[in-house]
């Protein structure tokens, strides 16, 4: 089936389209200070953490597209996505005479503008390119419960890169001036550069506030051994037992699948 004409004078189909569906990540940094922040706790109490930290990885997300075919086969479009997700996890150190706890939230949202171009060579399939300017923000949650005490971590910083994606997908017609569409896909960005602020807080009734570059590093623990971690600083981390420090990135490529209805003027 070749892709229906409209019914304005030049023969072009005008879409609007909205979609909901699904994506992933591999936003290494911030899963491995999850991780490794869980370690360094279990290093400083001498006990190993019951449990294990879960990585981000899955996202939801919901598109927006308008897009102007100007043949039968080829149409131009601009198209605005919000992608969200979060991975919370709890694990426990079991110690003689009490159990601590330690709670991880990496998340991660993204909110690209891409520009689109859509190829259909014929029965309702089609192939789907774009490029795109990304907005992203890394955020993180790390709360360590003491029997007598507890400290608390919420940060988040943005940053923008550009991005583009590849895909292909059908169209499946539900009436003269509707479709059902379905698309899979693949995306490849890389955002470095996020700024942003952490608030800490503890049992004491302690609040600092901190606001500066999100740094991904590694320090040694109780037990001599290296821990990743990322948190946002005023500058470079330095202390005692820090190794590698460097600005950290957000790793946004990966996988797409959405599927959602296209409206034809």
């Amino acid at each position: 089936r070749q892709p229906v004409s409209g019914g304005n004078a030049a023969g072009f189909i005008h879409d609007l389209s909205f979609s909901v569906g699904g994506a992933s990540i591999d936003p290494q940094d911030l899963n491995l200070a999850a991780q490794g922040l869980a370690g360094y706790n279990g290093a400083f109490l001498g006990i190993a953490p019951s449990g294990s930290v879960e990585t981000l990885r899955l996202m939801y997300s919901f598109t927006a597209e308008a897009s102007y075919r100007i043949t039968p086969w080829l149409a131009l479009g601009l198209a605005v996505d919000y992608i969200r997700g979060s991975n919370a996890s709890f694990v426990s150190y079991v110690g003689a005479t009490s159990t601590d706890t330690f709670q991880a939230r990496p998340s991660a949202r993204i909110t690209p503008v891409r520009a689109i171009v859509r190829f259909y060579p014929g029965s309702g399939i089609y192939f789907r390119g774009s490029l795109g300017y990304y907005t992203a923000k890394a955020g993180y949650f790390y709360r360590f419960n003491q029997a007598d005490s507890w400290q608390q971590w919420s940060g988040s910083a943005t940053g923008h890169c550009f991005g583009a994606e590849v895909g292909a997908g059908g169209d499946w017609p539900i009436s003269r001036g509707m479709a059902l569409f379905a698309e899979a896909g693949f995306r490849m960005a890389r955002v470095g550069g996020l700024t942003g602020s952490d608030l800490l807080t503890d049992s004491t009734g302690q609040s600092i506030a901190t606001s500066g570059p999100l740094w991904y590093f590694t320090k040694q623990g109780a037990d001599s051994r290296d821990y990743a971690m990322l948190f946002i600083r005023s500058s470079k981390p330095a202390e005692a037992g820090v190794v590698d420090a460097r600005r950290a990135e957000l790793n946004l490529s990966g996988t797409m699948f959405k599927a959602g209805i296209r409206i034809r003027f």
